[in-house]
């Protein structure tokens, strides 16, 4: 399965596994018998997880251990399934490890890879596997759950929704996240300073504090700049929501225009694994100058 991260790949893959090992009647999983109980608790003894977190590298020892661990006959007698968490992260020996098992798997053995870069990943083990996309959900969908399930009142369940970027696991961990929405005041407190033309000392210093999160900040300043931008064209399209500083509201629509295409941009180039530093300053210099700088 391929999704970036809290796009419920995870979920998806434990209701894999549970009808894999389901032993009830009629659809599977029935969600009734034992083995979909232990399944949904990860506690069944045929279900192999291999998760060594996400920053931390997949090594070939922990592909042999897993392979050690389901060389035996499946302990209930049907399948044995294996989920490799963050399966991207398995160095080059780890896959080719790995290979074999693909290949020659022991008994009736299922794999099920969760992965956030096929890139990263061998031609050899893409080519021996069903790549399963993770599809974004729709924003009305998402802010109905959430607001169906008691996780947060409709106004925050609408805004949740729209910076979830169509994953769901992401909307319930912004809904329940106090700390980000407090972040995320700081965020347009300082594109608002940015905007007035001071403050770029204090901005610098703000995104190299939180340059793991980068990605966040931008996203909340591109919908900030796009609420305004919906705001002066007078546009037929829902605001976010999001509480956009007067200073930003006070700029003409090219100018906003301009300033929300170079968040993405630079969203863009990051995400395409360059310099977070140099990215960064060059949006900052931008924004502060009043010029547009692409990096």
């Amino acid at each position: 399965m391929d999704g970036p991260p809290l796009s419920g790949k995870r979920s998806l893959a434990h209701v894999f596994a549970s009808a894999l090992l389901c032993t009830g009647e009629g659809e599977r999983p029935c969600g009734r018998c034992g083995a979909c109980h232990r399944s949904m608790q990860l506690q069944h003894p045929d279900l192999h997880i291999l998760d060594r977190g996400s920053g931390a590298t997949i090594g070939v020892d922990d592909i042999r251990t897993l392979q050690r661990e389901t060389r035996l006959r499946a302990y209930e007698g049907g399948r044995t399934v294996v989920v490799i968490v963050h399966a991207h992260r398995m160095t080059v020996q780890a896959q080719n490890a790995f290979l074999k098992t693909l290949e020659e798997p022991a008994g009736d053995t299922v794999a099920i890879l969760l992965c956030e870069n096929t890139t990263q990943m061998l031609a050899t083990i893409l080519s021996r596997c069903v790549v399963l996309r993770m599809q974004r959900v729709a924003e009305a969908r998402i802010r109905d759950l959430l607001i169906a399930g008691g996780h947060s009142d409709a106004p925050r369940a609408a805004l949740c929704a729209a910076l979830s970027d169509g994953r769901v696991g992401r909307a319930y961990a912004l809904a329940a996240d106090e700390a980000y929405w407090a972040k995320s005041a700081q965020a347009l407190q300082v594109l608002g300073e940015l905007a007035r033309g001071r403050g770029l000392a204090q901005a610098m210093q703000f995104l190299q504090a939180g340059r793991q999160d980068v990605d966040e900040l931008l996203l909340r300043w591109q919908c900030a700049l796009r609420d305004a931008l919906v705001q002066k064209a007078g546009a037929q399209i829902a605001a976010l929501g999001l509480p956009v500083p007067p200073a930003v509201s006070a700029l003409d629509a090219q100018r906003l225009e301009d300033l929300l295409r170079a968040c993405m941009d630079t969203r863009r180039v990051i995400a395409a694994n360059a310099n977070v530093v140099p990215a960064m300053d060059a949006l900052l210099i931008g924004i502060f100058g009043g010029t547009t700088i692409c990096p």
